[in-house]
């Protein structure tokens, strides 16, 4: 992918003026072109992993990346000079216009660690749900006996604790947790769910 490319383009396309860098235009989908001959511009990737295009400025070719010349054709120049076109889902080569907006240094690195972490997460629980279809049964004796997910996820769901569930159902601690997060309710968002619900069924009470 460092080698240069012609991008496809849609019938769909429209094509609008970037500012500031006539006669150059950029469609919805980032692509590049010369709005005087129709030209379409090649494109690759930069160190930093983003698609950038060779300009002509005063008869010298400079470097631009093609996702800020989409930004400022279609949302326009940023409200300071010094913040970046982000990519809302922090996909360097998805460069639509609706998937780009003007942030600052902080708010684009935020969104990139924010969504960063989410897919480690994704990735972590995913794994853990194959390694426990993949493991071996074993034998269920004592506090190590197949562990009833069902009465764990209602227990959990009536306000219990990890620990209270352990000593309840004499299953491990590290078994009820492991149950807990594959069921998804302890991303921050079931954990607010779960509180709401709680306090709501309380103030009922």
């Amino acid at each position: 992918m460092h080698s240069r490319f012609t991008p496809i383009v849609s019938a769909d396309s429209i094509f609008k003026p970037i500012p500031g860098h006539a006669p150059y235009e950029a469609s919805q989908y980032g692509v590049i072109r010369n709005g005087l001959s129709g030209h379409i511009l090649r494109q690759k990737l930069n160190s930093s992993r983003y698609f950038q295009v060779g300009l002509k400025v005063g008869g010298i070719q400079v470097w631009r990346t093609a996702h800020r010349l989409t930004g400022l054709a279609w949302h326009g120049a940023p409200p300071e000079a010094a913040m970046h076109c982000g990519h809302i889902d922090a996909d360097r080569y998805n460069n639509h216009y609706t998937n780009l907006a003007w942030m600052t240094p902080a708010e684009n690195w935020s969104c990139k660690i924010r969504i960063a972490r989410l897919a480690v997460a994704r990735q972590r629980a995913a794994k853990l749900r194959e390694q426990m279809r993949s493991a071996k049964p074993k034998i269920p004796t004592g506090r190590h006996r197949k562990i009833d997910y069902g009465k764990v996820i209602a227990l959990f769901k009536h306000g219990h604790s990890i620990r209270a569930i352990s000593e309840q159902l004499s299953h491990s601690y590290t078994a009820v947790k492991r149950a807990i997060t594959v069921s998804g309710l302890m991303t921050g968002s079931a954990q607010l769910e779960l509180a709401e619900s709680l306090a709501s069924a309380s103030a009922a009470a």
